[in-house]
């Protein structure tokens, strides 16, 4: 993909640009600047997430670190910061987070680095598709290896 044109945007234009974009989808996208460690959410991810909704401000990376399933932790290290570091340029994982319930969702998490403001400032544009933990165990087997990858397949006796 090219991204040149994206260069001349700021933070705040690169924003717009990805809420015009969410308008199309379902899943919450987000900006993620690597320069302030802040994640901007373009839907209200707070009501699915155990997150304080904020107008504006964009969430601390270290508060969605907090909701993700310790079981999955190094798996979004290994993923999600390869390309925050600079070693990758794009991701695609899957890893658990708590919601407000206090319950599993499984979040397919992708996204891509790219260069705003002439190339200064770093950020992540991506999507986190949710769906409930559970879910996996009621899709057929084909559509469960297709979406969710990491589950254990389910054994029937």
């Amino acid at each position: 993909m090219n991204v040149d044109i994206l260069k001349k945007l700021n933070l705040k234009e690169c924003l717009e640009l990805v809420r015009v974009m969410n308008a199309s989808v379902t899943d919450p996208m987000y900006v993620w600047d690597l320069e302030e460690d802040k994640i901007h959410f373009t839907l209200a991810i707070s009501d699915v997430l155990a997150l304080r909704p904020k107008e504006n401000e964009g969430f601390e990376i270290q508060e969605l670190l907090n909701l993700t399933y310790s079981v999955d932790k190094p798996r979004m290290d290994k993923g999600i910061f390869r390309v925050a570091n600079g070693l990758e340029t794009e991701f695609e994982i899957e890893y658990r987070v708590i919601d407000r319930e206090g319950k599993r969702v499984w979040v397919n998490n992708k996204g891509q680095l790219i260069h705003i403001e002439n190339g200064e400032r770093r950020v992540i544009i991506g999507r986190c598709a949710t769906s409930p933990w559970w879910m996996a165990e009621t899709l057929p087997s084909w559509e469960r290896r297709r979406c969710c990858a990491i589950v254990p397949p389910i054994v029937v006796s």
